[in-house]
């Protein structure tokens, strides 16, 4: 007993929060990766799945509730000689609540603590709850995204779950990963966070390059699977477009072909398969950039959502918004209510154009200037006037 009381003021001198570390998973050489934190990270499933994904030992020491003065006193990488290189970090949803200076302060003074200290910090951002999606200008995003400006390359990086379209507040499929307070991530998005942020740890845990994976035996290759060819193209891609990876086709071939991260459970053991048609059309463009296809008309993205009165362009016609919507294929009878076609591809002479209406015909586009032109050839200047002489792009 004398003995615990002992250590327990011991701690408060040295300005050391006692808390229950969690830990997961082993190392060989017996080094750790350290977390502190608040509720984001307390848990078991942001250390099981960085263990599992990382093969080596990772201690959780979060506390729920914790402001970042307590979370400063908890027992990080900088304090442990068996923690040579990985900080993680959260923190600043508790205690100076809109005083963002003060948490921008607070979260400063860990960071640098580390980096004296010798460490990689990676800051964990708070995954999407209604507060931050609702509004984006909201304290909570504003003082996370105050975070960015404590970035340094490789030496100070951020995982932001916001950009992670897994996790977006608004889609209803991401509800599992939230715990019953709608807000705090459930386990199973700890997991999922814990193996996303992992693909940031750029080598082992003492910073050496990761050693290169042993040859094993040729085999011959087979085409993707259906599940694995979605995860790649409508999880992996996006979100590594949303995070600005660098080459997002590429890295997520990285993951698949290596089985780590979460793509690893859609494409289990299909290492080296073959691209789909579906996966093969991201390799040179997988963001899909946008880019102009006549005059600032840019190509429809069924994932973007568009505002009343936007234009684009979607199999050789271009479509303007009815109402704002996402998700809805302009060239579908069902959104005939959402979108409104105002050039095809060929003028159609049974078709009763209106005024401001383009068509496109012969690699020309064409202004409509009345409402009622029905059967008027585009050579009618009554009825039409030339807006555009190349218009190629539109009609190939």
């Amino acid at each position: 007993m004398k003995i615990l009381l002992f250590i327990s003021l011991l701690a408060c001198v040295l300005g050391v929060t006692l808390s229950a570390c969690r830990s997961a998973g082993t190392s060989q050489d017996g080094t750790t990766i350290r977390i502190i934190g608040d509720s984001l990270l307390a848990g078991n499933g942001i250390q099981s799945a960085m263990a599992s994904a990382l093969n080596t030992e990772v201690v959780n020491c979060a506390v729920s509730g914790a402001s970042t003065t307590e979370i400063s006193n908890q027992d990080a990488c900088s304090q442990r000689n068996n923690c040579p290189i990985w900080s993680i970090v959260s923190g600043g949803r508790n205690g100076p609540g809109e005083d963002y200076e003060t948490t921008l302060e607070g979260m400063t003074d860990i960071v640098n603590r580390e980096r004296n200290a010798g460490k990689k910090v990676i800051i964990f951002l708070y995954s999407p709850d209604a507060v931050s999606h609702n509004d984006p200008n909201s304290w909570v995003n504003t003082f996370q995204n105050e975070y960015y400006a404590l970035v340094d390359g490789d030496n100070v990086q951020i995982y932001d779950p916001r950009l992670d379209p897994r996790l977006d507040y608004g889609d209803p499929n991401s509800r599992q990963y939230r715990s019953e307070d709608d807000s705090h991530p459930s386990e199973l998005g700890r997991q999922l966070m814990g193996a996303a942020v992992s693909q940031l740890i750029d080598g082992s845990i003492t910073g050496e390059p990761t050693p290169a994976p042993q040859p094993t035996a040729p085999t011959t290759p087979q085409i993707c699977s259906g599940e694995c060819s979605a995860e790649f193209t409508t999880v992996c891609i996006p979100y590594h477009c949303q995070a600005a990876t660098a080459n997002p086709y590429q890295q997520c071939r990285n993951e698949l072909d290596s089985q780590i991260g979460p793509i690893a459970n859609a494409c289990n053991n299909e290492a080296g398969c073959i691209d789909t048609e579906e996966m093969a059309t991201l390799k040179d463009n997988p963001c899909g950039e946008e880019e102009s296809i006549c005059d600032g008309v840019t190509q429809w993205k069924a994932k973007k959502t568009y505002a009343a009165g936007s234009i684009v362009y979607h199999k050789f016609a271009i479509y303007e918004a009815k109402d704002a919507n996402k998700n809805a294929d302009p060239s579908k009878k069902k959104n005939k209510e959402k979108w409104r076609k105002t050039v095809s591809k060929l003028i159609k002479k049974k078709e009763n154009y209106k005024k401001g209406d383009y068509v496109i015909f012969k690699n020309k586009i064409y202004r409509s200037l009345q409402d009622s032109n029905a059967g008027k050839r585009v050579k009618n200047t009554k009825f039409w006037k030339l807006y555009k002489e190349n218009a190629k792009r539109c009609s190939d």
